[in-house]
């Protein structure tokens, strides 16, 4: 008899333990059959040619040239690369499949593979290097191709299980599984906002899907971190929402659309909580403004601690960088930032961000055009200053600003401003704050005390 009740329990018990590996089980099946005939290989082919030299490539050509031939011929390079994608939408006869912009490079031809070996020649629609996205199109009157389903990536955990679906070194249908292992990852890009994920990812994998157990898109994966070139779980793919954003905006404008604020940053550290900002809080930094940008004219300056956009907590500038990349142009985005320990909360509406070049050119706006640092007993005695002795010093001077054409340099100490003594960071920034005309810096530079003076308006600057 207590044989029996024995034997029943451990059936029980084993029951109960095999049923959630199976249902696990039944997921991973469902979500592997659901999602991979929307999961595509990318073949990119580089075209070059080489001029061969005259008289062809026979080892005795050059004693013995061969007169009828009177110009170099040419050869055709084709160099082929391989990476994965997503179809992600149709519009009549038009399929949407987002990659990597660095699967894509300035490919000549581009060819889409299906599951089941159909092949597509296909163009592309638009790139965006900053986010490392890509979105190509090809043409079919087929109807039995299968449209990946997006998720929200704002919805995803650390721990959540995801399933990696690609294409690495060629071995099409990949499936591998593994959890989220972080958020908010920074990386090789300038919109980084990367998930991080332990499902195993491997050259040829960067374009692929990074899906949930609901078989739902959550990202699209991109690069690896390794020693060795191969997997060692550390793989990351870009939300999907940022993906589709951007994918939205190539088939809309043809390119990327980027909100811009006309500020410049750093993360937070000890030094910057000398301006008045507690030391702890994480966000992102204003080091400088553009005075002819959003972020000025709607009262951000230099020295205020950005802590969040849209209700949502800025990690870095990493963070605050994607954020509002996420936002779209001419409308409004609520920041909230810090001044001297002061909050406060504004409603910018961006502008579209101009290129790099013409951000350039407008470096004279650039307001104050340097950054400082607190002055510390070792960065006394480094520069012979006296242990006393009270100011900034200057880490870091913008190219081409008015503080540059002014002669500020690295390594200024600045005692005054319009002869007020400058007795920490936040008395820096309450000075270049104060909408005046015209700044006159008291200086130490190398022992030396000078005075340099900027005319707030004047595009030239003045010593």
């Amino acid at each position: 008899m207590k044989k029996t009740v024995f034997l029943l329990l451990l059936s029980m018990v084993t029951a109960s333990c095999v049923s959630p590996i199976l249902n696990l089980e039944s997921s991973f099946r469902k979500v592997a059959r659901d999602v991979i005939p929307s999961v595509v290989q990318v073949t990119v082919v580089d075209i070059t040619t080489q001029k061969l030299p005259k008289g062809g490539q026979g080892p005795w050509d050059f004693f013995f040239p061969n007169p009828e031939e009177d110009s170099p011929s040419e050869k055709e390079f084709r160099m082929q690369g391989l990476g994965s994608g997503v179809i992600i939408s149709r519009s009549g006869s038009s399929y949407f499949v987002l990659t990597n912009n660095h699967v894509i490079g300035e490919g000549d031809e581009i060819t889409v593979t299906l599951h089941d070996k159909r092949m597509y020649p296909a163009v592309v629609v638009g790139t965006d290097p900053r986010r490392d996205v890509a979105l190509v199109s090809f043409e079919t009157e087929d109807r039995d191709i299968v449209v990946a389903r997006a998720g929200n990536s704002e919805e995803i955990q650390v721990g959540d299980w995801v399933v990696a679906i690609g294409n690495p070194y060629g071995l099409d249908s990949t499936v591998t599984s593994g959890i989220v292992s972080g958020l908010h990852r920074s990386g090789p890009t300038d919109v980084a906002d990367f998930i991080q994920t332990d499902a195993s990812i491997n050259q040829g994998n960067s374009g692929g899907a990074l899906v949930n157990l609901k078989g739902e898109v959550v990202g699209i994966n991109s690069w690896i971190q390794t020693p060795t070139g191969g997997s060692i779980g550390l793989g990351f793919a870009i939300p999907i929402n940022s993906a589709m954003k951007a994918a939205e905006d190539f088939k809309t404008y043809g390119e990327p659309r980027y909100g811009w604020l006309g500020v410049t940053l750093t993360d937070p550290s000890a030094a910057m909580s000398a301006s008045g900002n507690a030391q702890t809080r994480t966000g992102a930094f204003i080091t400088n403004v553009y005075r002819n940008s959003p972020g000025y004219a709607y009262g951000l300056r230099p020295g205020d601690l950005i802590t969040g956009v849209n209700n949502k907590a800025v990690k870095n500038v990493d963070h605050l960088i994607y954020l509002l990349g996420e936002v779209s142009v001419d409308k409004e985005v609520e920041i909230e930032y810090y001044r001297i320990n002061e909050r406060a909360v504004v409603a910018v509406r961006l502008e579209l961000r101009k290129s790099d070049t013409e951000i350039r050119e407008m470096y004279l706006d650039v307001w104050p055009g340097f950054s400082v640092f607190p002055l510390s007993d070792d960065i006394r005695e480094k520069l012979s200053l006296a242990s006393d002795e009270s100011g900034v010093l200057i880490i870091r001077v913008e190219e081409r600003t008015q503080a540059d054409k002014a002669g500020i340099a690295t390594g200024d100490v600045i005692r005054q401003i319009n002869g007020e003594p400058v007795m920490s960071v936040a008395d820096f920034y309450r000075s270049i704050n104060d909408e005046g005309d015209s700044y006159v810096f008291s200086l130490i530079r190398e022992g030396e005390q000078m005075e340099l003076k900027i005319i707030r308006d004047n595009k030239e600057g003045e010593l």
